[in-house]
């Protein structure tokens, strides 16, 4: 903490004084008695009428992000310092005080504030002393003298079919904020724990403990609930598939059903209601004409019939479950007094199926159409169970199960016996069936080897003939161009010798044809033309040979 000193050092005028960049001084003017600030870097030398007070004090850095607060901060225009305020000076700077001037403790680094981030600060002076502000970030907040810094919050994060309760805490008034969204308070507002009773929380599958995010509820398909709004009193029933989350002022009807075999009344507790098709099983005894106690175990199918939606309110009329098995019981046991021990153990799901069903119409007042629906209707809650099946029928005296017992062995064995030689005679005439099949196979493959036989023959044959036939042409196709070759050369000949007789020299060839027609001992032939008057005819190889002898 630095004070301005009261020691006072005197300094020779011509000893100069130095000072630093990071450094400053305090300097009494004695006539005066004003304070000044000097500050580096600088050199002078101190006069005589001025007196340097304290040492040479180091400047105070305040970095980016940072803040400092000045005790009595001085003001420049009064050139006085205000006594007992607080000023907030933000980085970056190089701090030096002036005399009187103190900082409350050291470099303090800003409030930074992420995106998802904000905080409440309270007003401590002023007319709004007491107010409380709030501050979302992104942002770098710097505390203001007169404020108080009450905490710093993250946003609620609020996923997908998510929600948060909210409160405000001047009216009391309750919200529902739903995700996907970060949720900041304001200033008046709370997170409010929303409680539901164990029995709400076991109906909807939820945690009994509190908490300020909603109750959501999955409802599937074919599955109604019932939701209450507290405030006006009502009811609304919301269908599958959904998700629906409750609003602060809502919670859900619960409706206790019977449950177990055979059937415990209020044994379940249910809000989110199947409408079906379903099944129950129900166990009781009855008692059939001839005095012979059975117990049965029944199978029952049912569904709801929701035709209007002006009658949602019966799926939550009260518990429909043990009410029809109730009703069925009843009737069962009517229908098993008026038959005999055989009759009823032999036949019981026909006659009560035609004992107990009929058919129902309907109209659907949305668009006037008729249905016809085949069962049992308890119109109390519009409920159908519109299948019966006899799981068991068991004799309770011990002695009438045993004869039933060896009763159903003897018909099981019989029954087996008349299964096992059908099942002998059956697999006797399909190996009959089978061998014939094979032997019809059989013949058809040799039919066809025989076919194939016969094709392959006469392939072979038109193979063959048709090579006869390619030689044959190609034999009569040769024989044709040597005949049209010597015909050719026939034509050629023939040609020739016309155009030599219509030419100059056909006269002398029609004379050599003459001679040589005359007969053969003529060796040669002179030709003479007509205009020659004197021909000398030169003496031949015989003839000289004459005159030479």
């Amino acid at each position: 903490m630095n004070t301005p000193g009261t020691r006072k050092q005197h300094h020779n005028m011509s000893a100069p004084m130095i000072l630093f960049q990071d450094t400053y001084c305090h300097v009494l003017n004695n006539e005066t008695g004003e304070i000044e600030l000097i500050e580096g870097p600088k050199r002078f030398i101190l006069p005589a009428t001025k007196t340097l007070i304290g040492d040479k004090r180091a400047k105070l850095v305040v970095k980016e992000g940072q803040y400092v607060e000045v005790l009595n901060p001085y003001n420049p225009e009064t050139k006085q310092c205000v006594m007992g305020q607080i000023e907030i000076r933000r980085g970056p700077l190089i701090l030096s005080l002036y005399p009187f001037e103190r900082c409350e403790g050291l470099v303090k680094d800003a409030v930074l504030l992420g995106k998802n981030q904000y905080l409440f600060v309270k007003a401590t002076e002023g007319d709004d002393a007491g107010v409380l502000h709030r501050v979302k970030g992104p942002a770098l907040h710097f505390p203001n003298p007169n404020e108080e810094i009450v905490g710093t919050f993250d946003a609620i994060n609020i996923g997908e079919n998510e929600a948060v309760y909210i409160q405000n805490t001047d009216t009391s008034e309750l919200k529902l904020v739903k995700g996907p969204t970060s949720y900041m308070l304001e200033v008046n507002e709370k997170e409010y724990n929303k409680e539901l009773s164990a029995e709400e929380c076991s109906a909807i599958d939820a945690s009994s403990a509190t908490s300020s995010r909603a109750y959501s509820i999955n409802i599937q398909k074919n599955e109604i609930v019932a939701i209450t709004d507290y405030r006006s009193n009502k009811e609304k029933y919301i269908l599958g598939p959904v998700c629906h989350i409750l609003e602060p002022h809502e919670g859900v009807r619960v409706v206790k059903i019977s449950g177990g075999i055979p059937k415990v009344e209020n044994a379940i507790s249910i809000a989110k209601v199947n409408l079906g098709p379903d099944f129950m099983i129900d166990s009781f005894e009855v008692r059939t004409k001839d005095n012979a106690v059975l117990n049965m175990v029944i199978s029952y199918k049912w569904k709801f019939l929701i035709l209007n939606d002006d009658e949602l309110y019966k799926v939550f009329h009260g518990d429909f479950i043990g009410y029809s098995c109730q009703s069925m019981r009843s009737r069962i046991r009517e229908q098993a007094s008026t038959h005999d021990f055989e009759s009823f153990h032999t036949s019981s799901s026909t006659i009560l199926r035609s004992a107990l069903f009929k058919d129902y119409e309907f109209t659907n007042k949305n668009n006037n159409s008729k249905q016809v629906h085949y069962g049992r209707f308890f119109s109390e809650f519009n409920f159908l169970v519109f299948s019966l099946d006899v799981k068991q029928v068991k004799p309770v005296d011990s002695e009438l199960a045993l004869l039933l017992d060896e009763s159903i062995k003897s018909s099981m064995k019989i029954m087996c016996k008349k299964l096992n030689d059908s099942a002998e005679f059956a697999a006797e005439k399909e190996r009959i069936e089978n061998e014939t099949e094979v032997a019809k196979l059989r013949k058809s493959l040799i039919e066809i080897e025989i076919g194939n036989y016969k094709k392959e023959v006469i392939e072979k044959a038109r193979i063959e003939g048709s090579r006869l036939l390619e030689e044959a042409t190609a034999e009569a196709s040769a024989s044709g161009h040597q005949k049209r070759n010597k015909l050719k050369l026939e034509l050629e000949n023939m040609k020739n010798v016309i155009d030599m007789l219509q030419g100059p020299d056909g006269d002398v060839y029609i004379e050599y044809a003459k001679v040589k027609n005359l007969g053969r001992n003529v060796q040669s032939a002179t030709f003479v033309p007509s205009d020659v008057k004197t021909l000398i005819i030169p003496p031949t190889t015989s003839q000289l040979s004459a005159d030479l002898y």
